[in-house]
């Protein structure tokens, strides 16, 4: 197991669980994951604007393509920010191809609660399919 699959393993676990037992990403998994983004994109010898770019630049990137959902109340902010800081730890189309799997794993339960409440605006934990579709990714399950 690599070490970048460890952290974000262990990343999506806690966002999973704290999402699903309080409702909410808190921002320490996501601080040190981010952290160790940082930490893991500066191997001895690689070149800076590059983790630079992995790092600072991706996240800003998926937070702004992100925001019309979050200020139309698709997503909350923790969702945002959790997406920002997956965005550190995988090439760009790498993770928009992994986004996409989120979305399709989120529109299941949500298709769900909405045939059996028949309300709109019930809100589900979205970290679940986040976890299941970037961890399907990294096992190799996904392309």
């Amino acid at each position: 197991m690599t070490d970048r699959f460890f952290v974000i393993a262990v990343l999506l676990s806690g966002a999973i669980l704290t999402d699903l037992k309080e409702g909410r990403v808190y921002n320490y998994w996501l601080a040190a994951a981010w952290i160790a983004a940082i930490l893991l994109s500066h191997p001895v010898g690689a070149p800076p604007a590059e983790a630079a770019r992995q790092t600072l630049l991706y996240p800003a990137v998926a937070a702004l393509l992100f925001f019309p959902l979050w200020k139309f109340r698709f997503f909350g902010a923790g969702d945002i920010k959790f997406l920002a800081v997956l965005a550190a730890f995988f090439p760009f189309p790498e993770f928009l191809r992994c986004c996409a799997y989120s979305f399709a794993a989120a529109a299941v339960p949500a298709a769900g609660v909405l045939i059996r409440t028949r309300r709109t605006g019930v809100r589900i934990p979205f970290a679940v399919p986040v976890g299941i579709a970037f961890l399907l990714h990294l096992g190799g399950a996904l392309p």
